[in-house]
Order: C-alpha cells, then sequence, then structure tokens
C-alpha cells in the first residue's frame, strides 16, 4: 500500500512539468500581443496629438508638417516604436460646398518585439487621423 501511495506523489510531478512549457509558451504570447496591442494604440495617439498641434496651428504648410511630427515623436518617446519619418505625411482634405476642411495625418512606424518568440523580426504599423481644421 505505501508503494502506491508513494507513486502517486510523483504524479503530480510529472504532469507539472508536461504542461508547464504549454503555460509558458501561452503566457509569453500574452505578453507579446500585449506589447504590440500598446504599440498600435500609443500610434495612434500620437497620430490624434499630431492631428490636434495640426489642426490649431496657424502656420505655413511645410512648418506645420514639421511641428506634428514633432508633437507625435513627443507622444512616443519611451515606447519603443521608431517612426518612419520619410512615411509620414500630412495632408489636407478641404469641400468647400459643404464647409469642410480636414487636416489628415499618417503616421507609421516600427515595432522591434519585446520577446520575439511569435513575431521574429520588426512590425510595421500605420495610424491614420483625420480631424477636422
Amino acid at each position: 500500500m505505501k508503494k502506491i501511495i508513494k507513486s502517486e506523489k510523483a504524479q503530480a510531478l510529472v504532469e507539472f512539468t508536461l504542461i508547464m512549457p504549454i503555460i509558458i509558451v501561452l503566457i509569453l504570447g500574452m505578453i507579446e500581443f500585449g506589447w504590440l496591442l500598446n504599440a498600435k494604440i500609443t500610434l495612434n495617439s500620437a497620430a490624434r496629438e499630431g492631428a490636434r498641434v495640426g489642426a490649431v496651428l496657424l502656420t505655413t504648410d511645410a512648418n506645420r508638417k514639421t511641428k506634428v511630427i514633432n508633437a507625435a515623436q513627443g507622444t512616443i518617446d519611451q515606447s519603443g516604436i521608431t517612426l518612419l519619418f520619410d512615411e509620414c505625411t500630412v495632408t489636407y482634405e478641404d469641400d468647400d460646398i459643404e464647409n469642410i476642411h480636414n487636416i489628415v495625418v499618417v503616421l507609421k512606424g516600427d515595432v522591434k518585439p519585446i520577446i520575439g518568440l511569435y513575431v521574429t523580426g520588426n512590425v510595421k504599423m500605420t495610424a491614420t487621423v483625420r480631424m477636422r481644421r
């Protein structure tokens, strides 16, 4: 009877050893997904902040793009996102018939994965915001 009881104690250790790698892989996947989702939310927030600056700023178009990109860069400084300045655009949509004037800010950035288990390379993300001027 004692041999049966002793062998049952080792059963829990064997089950734990079999299940633990699966649990670790799932937890690392959740961390990776959370990191990338946070980066996307941060990039959207940066585009919104840039559009807000561009909508209220009274300046020339060339200077406005610089101010918009700088405002967006200030939002994502500590987030791990590398803003691709050459691919970021600031454009205007004017509809004189309905008297609608919008500024459109498109930000593109690279995000380096934090773990690299599921996503091995940099992830390109885009955020587009349209705001009334």
